[in-house]
């Protein structure tokens, strides 16, 4: 669907299918098109035009595509167009799977000339869509991800491209624009962001490419890792940390948790997943019968390529795990899986990045001994400063209320053991702030017009007074 936008709003010639979702009892959400072959008209999928004969050696296989289309009567810029055109959005969109049968072209059935390029279709491994992390991806690591197509990553079919100019920029959503169609279809929040974050990584890089510059993957790497060790020699590699974000549901925990792990991705830390560390299907045999912390502190071993990484570590994010593993659970099993990942990172090496309510003192002394035990010398705790009113949770009021009540009565304290503490506003609660702000200075300014308005007539009226008072004496 979101493919399907992108190329509307180019309106170039560019052949594409268009999609529509249909909701249905058997199968959920589908996608579906009109077909764009007939009994006259047939799809010839690419490798077939790719294997129909060998091509030049000093040609790449994505060069060689192109000429054996031109050669059986396909005009050179048609295919050259189409080419440009979808690697360009392909990038944009982030697809993966353009292989080699996920594109082609069209043929006469009856005079068996070719007609011209497919219309593109089937983007839906796209837009990372099947992603199970929620941490935005560097540079690097975007570029990196592996692709189906002509060549295994994105910078490499990019240099191939003829016409830079032909997608045009100011046609393309905004990152803003992606969030809200997102959230609108029904996607997690905390998805919508990830997909956002990403996506709008992914403009700033094309708009590069747009003006010249050559994206590279091996530069991307080159640069972060020397960016690395430049830290390292100043010995500005940050000491390992434990940060725990604290606040009632839906006050924006998440999004500040992903915000300090890039920042702390900046700063040389490699960002890795915590599934490893402890699975949950570990963790449910584990706790069959009953969860024993002692016993699973004693089998507790280091995994050494976690050193100098950073894990996040979040509540929700094991429950979305445990869910796809197991009909039923308590929230103990939870933190039970978050404790003991944390252990485990943090005695690797790596700082922890723990992301739950964490509304009471006893909750957050839980971690904050495991900390201490380890020797981690730096402990921060990050405040949602959130009013319920201002709660993107899909919770009833009420349980806000109470909730924020209880974080109200226990919040963090330095007494606790934190090395640091940091409120933080939301977004949200900051424009309603400006905007109240902006609503009483409106009333104000209107109070002060309605009392210059009283003065000056009850300036007139003496006026008249006086006036009556004169012609009568």
């Amino acid at each position: 669907m979101f493919a399907s936008r992108i190329h509307e709003l180019q309106g170039c010639d560019i052949p594409f299918v268009r999609y529509i979702a249909t909701v249905t009892e058997e199968h959920g959400t589908i996608c579906k098109c009109e077909a764009f072959t007939s009994d006259k008209i047939e799809f010839i999928p690419a490798y077939e035009i790719a294997e129909s004969q060998k091509g030049i050696n000093a040609l790449s296989a994505y060069e060689n595509y192109i000429e054996l289309c031109v050669s059986y009567g396909i005009d050179r810029p048609l295919i050259q167009d189409f080419m440009d055109y979808q690697t360009m959005t392909d990038f944009v969109i982030s697809n993966t799977d353009e292989h080699l049968a996920n594109f082609g072209v069209l043929r006469d059935t009856d005079t068996m000339k070719l007609i011209g390029p497919a219309p593109i279709f089937d983007s839906g491994n796209s837009m990372f869509f099947d992603e199970e992390r929620w941490i935005p991806y560097s540079r690097g690591s975007l570029l990196g991800r592996r692709i189906t197509s002509f060549f295994k990553t994105e910078d490499k079919m990019l240099k191939k491209v003829k016409n830079r100019a032909l997608v045009r920029m100011d046609l393309l959503p905004c990152a803003s624009e992606v969030k809200e169609l997102y959230e609108h279809a029904g996607i997690p929040e905390r998805k919508a962001a990830f997909i956002t974050k990403n996506y709008e990584l992914k403009l700033q890089m094309f708009q590069e490419f747009q003006k010249g510059k050559t994206l590279s993957l091996y530069e991307e790497h080159k640069r972060e890792k020397m960016g690395r060790e430049k830290r390292q020699e100043k010995q500005e590699m940050p000491v390992q940390s434990f940060i725990m974000l604290c606040g009632i549901p839906g006050s924006g925990k998440s999004e500040q948790a992903a915000k300090i792990c890039r920042s702390m991705e900046t700063q040389g830390w490699v960002m890795m997943d915590g599934k490893e560390l402890y699975p949950v299907i570990d963790a449910v045999r584990d706790s069959v019968f009953l969860i024993n912390k002692k016993k699973q502190i004693a089998g507790i071993k280091e995994h050494e390529r976690y050193r100098n990484a950073v894990v996040l570590i979040s509540a929700n994010g094991i429950r979305d795990e445990l869910n796809t593993r197991t009909l039923y659970f308590k929230d103990d099993l939870v933190f039970h899986i978050a404790e003991t990942r944390t252990r485990i990172a943090l005695m690797s090496g790596a700082s922890v990045v723990y992301d739950a309510s964490n509304l009471e003192a006893k909750d957050r002394d839980v971690f904050l001994r495991i900390a201490d035990e380890i020797g981690v010398k730096n402990r921060e705790v990050y405040i949602m400063r959130t009013e319920p009113k201002h709660s993107s949770a899909d919770i009833s009021s009420e349980k806000l209320e109470i909730l924020h009540r209880r974080f109200a009565a226990n919040p963090p304290s330095f007494q606790e053991g934190w090395t640091n503490i940091v409120n933080c506003t939301t977004e949200k609660a900051i424009a309603d702030k400006q905007n109240i702000a902006q609503g009483e200075q409106n009333q104000a300014d209107d109070l002060e017009r309605q009392l210059d308005t009283k003065n000056m007539q009850r300036r007139a009226c003496l006026c008249r007074f006086f006036f009556v008072h004169t012609v009568i004496i």
